[in-house]
């Protein structure tokens, strides 16, 4: 009984402790609204204050602003009323300023146009003074240039395929025989070319080839002069049908003379003419090889098949005048691939080497050819067509030519060689004999012709059509059988 009555207790006491708990909690949680309820009537009142402070303060700026507004525009005002007086009378200053420069700039210029009229009248006849000194300079220039060169320099376009193709064979100089000290070196069998040469494939109107500063020049001597002369006068003279072209472009180089009917004189005289320019002008050799190395960057040069021929040159005036040969290819370490003969020509298309006429070796026949007999009267040939070829042919007991008298007649009745029947320079026969132009072997520094065609003008450009070959200087040309390799 004892504990229900102290457990009843304990619980009496624990509801009243509970009850107690939850007063003093409802007791705290309207201390906490009333509290809230106060601050949130404080702020209510701090705001309005705030706000009453905020509409006064805003109320003085606006008061302050629209002072400050009116006086800064009186100010402005006045302002620009000042700037204004100040402005019409810099504008009066201005103007009267502005007159009296004008009037100051207008006598200037009446002074300076005075003195620019009288320096323009100096100006122009000194410079008509000049243009006269130079178009003299540039006439006697010219003047001195042989014709070739001469038309080089007018020329409208010279760097033109066609025009490289009429000077596509190249007179090639051994080293050896410029710099002698170079005997027996490899540097001494280089070729070396005229400036010229190069300037008129190039299409190259400054003949002292400025723009190639790498190149080595060595200066051309008389007696080198003498020999490329004897070999290339009829293209410098223009005296050559393949040039006659050029030559027409010169006014009144060939005057009144048709230059396909030109007498004998009448050419010597040009090439006198022409020799005189030659021998007196400034010339150097280049390099083969460095020009070589170019031509791919020419574009005209492109596909254009470039001759080098064989020269040697006398080391003196002597052996020029006793036409004395040096021959220095047979000391050459390669000199027998020619079987006894000189070197010849190379030929280049792009710079690169594509061919070198080289001798070759033929057959000799062990009969004779075939006798094909033809009527004759006298010594002279007669052709079917003649009246009398009939008659002959009775007379002369070659009635079996009657059956093919439309046959065509070779040369003193005989089947030609195979080899004169590969030249392409056969001479037309006549009464059986070539002509004495083309059959006469060239004896050039002491070596004979191979084959018939060797005799051909000496001037590389001397033919119509494209560029030929010429005799070397040692006096042999292409190959044995008659065919360039």
């Amino acid at each position: 009984m004892k504990e229900e009555e102290e457990r009843k207790q304990r619980e009496q006491r624990e509801q009243e402790e509970r009850k107690q708990r939850e007063e003093e909690e409802r007791k705290r949680q309207e201390e906490e609204k009333k509290r809230l309820e106060e601050e949130m009537a404080r702020k209510e009142a701090e705001e309005r204050k705030r706000k009453e402070e905020e509409e006064r303060r805003k109320r003085e700026e606006e008061k302050k602003r629209k002072e400050e507004e009116e006086r800064k525009k009186r100010e402005e005002e006045e302002r620009l009323r000042r700037e204004q007086l100040e402005r019409e009378a810099a504008e009066q200053a201005r103007r009267e300023r502005e007159e009296e420069e004008r009037r100051e700039q207008e006598r200037k210029e009446r002074a300076l146009k005075e003195e620019m009229e009288r320096r323009r009248v100096a100006r122009e006849a000194r410079e008509a003074e000049q243009r006269k000194i130079r178009l003299e300079q540039e006439r006697i220039r010219l003047a001195k240039l042989p014709p070739l060169l001469r038309w080089l320099d007018g020329s409208p376009n010279p760097k033109l395929p066609d025009i490289a193709e009429k000077f596509s064979i190249m007179q090639g100089v051994r080293y050896d025989c410029i710099i002698h000290e170079a005997n027996g070196t490899p540097d001494g069998r280089e070729q070396w070319l005229l400036n010229t040469q190069l300037a008129l494939l190039l299409g190259e109107k400054d003949l002292q080839l400025s723009r190639y500063t790498a190149w080595t020049k060595i200066p051309v001597s008389l007696v080198a002069k003498r020999i490329i002369w004897r070999l290339e006068s009829d293209r410098y003279a223009l005296t050559t049908p393949s040039l006659y072209e050029l030559g027409k472009q010169l006014p009144g180089y060939y005057g009144r003379e048709d230059p396909e009917r030109m007498s004998y004189r009448v050419i010597e005289r040009l090439r006198a003419d022409a020799w005189e320019k030659f021998a007196a002008m400034d010339m150097f050799f280049v390099k083969a090889s460095d020009f070589m190395y170019i031509i791919p960057t020419i574009q005209h040069l492109q596909n254009v098949r470039l001759t080098i021929a064989y020269r040697e040159l006398p080391e003196n005036e002597s052996q020029l005048i006793k036409s004395t040969p040096a021959q220095k290819w047979k000391n050459d370490p390669d000199a027998n691939r020619f079987y006894g003969f000189a070197p010849s020509n190379k030929h280049f298309i792009n710079g690169d080497l594509i061919s070198e006429d080289t001798p070759g070796l033929c057959a000799v026949s062990t009969s004779p050819f075939p006798e094909k007999r033809v009527p004759r009267r006298g010594l002279v040939a007669v052709t079917p067509d003649d009246p009398d070829y009939h008659r002959l042919c009775k007379d002369q007991g070659l009635e079996y030519l009657l059956g093919d008298a439309h046959s065509p007649l070779l040369p003193n009745g005989v089947h030609s060689s195979p080899t004169s029947a590969s030249s392409h320079m056969m001479a037309t026969s006549v009464n059986g004999l070539g002509s004495p132009a083309l059959i006469t072997p060239a004896t050039t520094n002491g070596g004979g012709s191979r084959h018939g065609h060797d005799n051909q003008p000496i001037s590389p450009s001397s033919e119509s059509g494209p560029a030929q070959g010429r005799p070397l200087a040692n006096g042999v040309h292409e190959t044995v059988n008659g065919s360039a390799e």
